[in-house]
């Protein structure tokens, strides 16, 4: 995927917490005005530039967390809503895991084992290691929406991560140690993600669900157009042909 959608009311999340927006763009090298979109468009790249601004801004280890404590974060994005529609945790996380490529360049591997589920973060394309700030808030976010969703204290089993967590505040907000390993996974009881969410709205998913598969459609269309037109240059180039007639013939051709 070479963009993805974000809501718009990110810069006013990072205010709220004693972020400045503009700050935040400006030490990502991205347009001063992004987030006055109500739809923000950014690549894999230019998001994490964007996580990794934050995270050079922020003071409190915990803002990952607090991010996601905001008010009303279900309500986000429509994949997020549709997953907080959802019946339980195991359905929660499957839905989010399918709909992720509309609102984050990460999805997640789902696998269950015996009494536990453990979700891994994967990245689409960047094979670089996560940042951390990105795995803390994704892990909250999870967190958070169970335990706001249930009305239950969820608490995950273990954590594991590509990178060493010495900060007590972010051990005790999860209530475990994080795990270094090489990967970035989270396991929660398998009895736990069967509790029944409050949240359950049948009706809102059926409305919200045509429109989130066209646009993951949509996505997958795009990305297929770019690759097309990524070959034709890198066929075309090394013969001198640049101008805008020489990348449509070979365009046609292909």
């Amino acid at each position: 995927m070479e963009k993805f959608i974000i809501d718009g009311r990110y810069g006013q999340v990072l205010m709220a917490n004693g972020i400045n927006p503009s700050a935040v763009l400006k030490g990502a090298g991205l347009p001063i005005d992004t987030f006055a979109h109500q739809r923000l468009k950014l690549t894999e790249a230019d998001y994490f530039k964007m996580i990794d601004s934050i995270d050079s801004l922020a003071e409190n280890p915990l803002l990952p967390a607090k991010l996601v404590a905001t008010d009303n974060i279900e309500t986000f994005s429509p994949p997020i809503f549709a997953a907080y529609c959802s019946k339980n945790g195991e359905q929660f996380l499957q839905r989010l895991a399918h709909y992720k490529a509309l609102i984050c360049p990460v999805t997640y591997q789902i696998k269950q084992e015996g009494k536990v589920t453990t979700i891994t973060l994967v990245t689409s394309d960047i094979h670089e290691p996560l940042p951390p700030f990105f795995v803390k808030g994704e892990f909250a976010f999870m967190v958070q929406l169970l335990a706001k969703a249930t009305k239950k204290v969820i608490k995950p089993l273990k954590i594991s991560t590509t990178f060493s967590e010495k900060d007590t505040s972010i051990q005790n907000y999860f209530g475990l140690n994080f795990t270094l390993d090489t990967s970035n996974t989270i396991t929660f009881s398998n009895s736990d993600l069967q509790i029944p969410f409050v949240s359950e709205n049948t009706s809102i998913l059926e409305y919200l669900e045509p429109e989130l598969k066209k646009r993951l459609a949509d996505l997958d269309i795009d990305d297929s157009y770019g690759k097309r037109v990524r070959n034709v240059l890198v066929e075309i180039l090394p013969r001198g042909e640049f101008s805008i007639e020489d990348v449509t013939r070979a365009f046609i051709r292909n």
